[in-house]
């Protein structure tokens, strides 16, 4: 295993759950339409290893497939990392839980029904909501 600064080791007692403050990357406000976490796949592999688990809070770049892109995820991170565990022999199976909890402004692609039955928690927003109404909606 090469060495890195992505890793950090964890307590006994802390869930391998991975999120990093550093992961807010700013890309000329373009951060705002999407969070850019590109480098926690990285994490999320070694304590996977180290503890047999881990989650990623950030959701992964979720409007892309195996073979390509698609919306503002040029690649399929989980994807790739489970590639990665599997063609270097450091796994030999992974499953993969996904929970999609989404708030949306409710009138951008509003017909796109497949997508939103794939939602477990779904938040409609309206456009021009306030921070105080889309922090009690989180909350809910």
């Amino acid at each position: 295993m090469s060495t890195t600064s992505l890793y950090f080791d964890i307590e006994t007692s802390q869930y391998p759950i991975v999120y990093h403050e550093s992961y807010n990357v700013s890309v000329g406000g373009l951060e705002k339409l999407h969070v850019f976490d590109a480098k926690k796949w990285h994490n999320i592999r070694e304590l996977a290893l180290d503890r047999g688990w881990a989650i990623n809070i950030g959701g992964g770049f979720h409007h892309c497939s195996a073979d390509k892109g698609g919306g503002f995820c040029p690649y399929a991170d989980i994807t790739l990392l489970v590639r990665f565990l599997f063609n270097r022999n450091l796994a030999d199976t992974a499953m993969i839980a996904v929970y999609i909890m989404d708030m949306y402004n409710r009138h951008i692609y509003p017909n796109d029904k497949r997508a939103k039955e794939a939602i477990r928690r779904r938040v409609e927003l309206r456009s021009g909501v306030e921070d105080t109404e889309y922090l009690d909606k989180l909350t809910v």
